[in-house]
């Protein structure tokens, strides 16, 4: 009998890995945030073409608050799995509330240094470029949020990678209007330094903490 194939051992059924239940919930929560942000865009540029360039505050409002949903969501992905048994959109909350503080941080210091050593009519114009740039970086984060979705667990170097792409583009973008917008900075190496240590620095440090 010794002699028999051992079926039991050599013929186990193959397991397919389950599909958490919050991934249909996600992917259609995407879909909407995708659709609504296409509407608005379709919205902006007839109203563009109609009564000339505006400022699209509805726009990038909601570009702004779809980046803080796709940070929240990207956290959630990225640490979840480690959380034990807390539930998978309370942690997504809490990403939520990472991106938002880290967005007010940014707001409160950009606003502190330029009305100080700004030009008031200008300070305006830079920070719509600043919700220009923010609703661009959360356009971005759909690529490594849907590689997370798809990829597993082995993609999370990739997952890093894209990030801290987007993160450096993000802030190159900063740096140039900051020089565009304000070109004393370069003339003022005192002010470029300041602006380098509170704008730049700063944000950088809350996300190490």
């Amino acid at each position: 009998m010794d002699n028999w194939p051992q079926f039991n051992q050599r013929y186990q059924p193959n397991i397919i890995a389950e599909i958490p239940a919050y991934r249909d919930y996600l992917i259609g929560v995407l879909l909407l945030l995708l659709v609504t942000g296409a509407l608005l865009w379709a919205f902006y540029q007839r109203n563009k073409r109609q009564r000339g360039a505006g400022e699209g505050v509805a726009l990038y409002s909601y570009l702004a608050l779809q980046t803080i949903l796709l940070v929240g969501f990207l956290y959630a992905e990225l640490v979840w799995s480690s959380s034990g048994s807390a539930p998978y959109w309370l942690v997504a909350g809490s990403g939520f509330l990472y991106g938002l503080s880290y967005l007010l941080i940014n707001l409160l210091v950009y606003g502190v240094l330029w009305y100080a050593f700004g030009v008031p009519e200008k300070v305006s114009q830079w920070f719509l470029a600043f919700f220009r740039v923010w609703g661009l970086v959360g356009v971005t984060l759909y690529l490594p949020l849907l590689v997370s979705i798809t990829g597993g667990g082995g993609s999370t170097w990739v997952i890093s990678m894209l990030l801290g792409g987007t993160y450096f583009f993000f802030r190159m973008l900063l740096i140039h209007y900051s020089i565009t917008i304000f070109p004393k900075l370069l003339n003022f190496p005192l002010h470029l330094i300041l602006y380098l240590c509170t704008c730049e620095i700063a944000p950088l440090l809350f996300l190490l903490v």
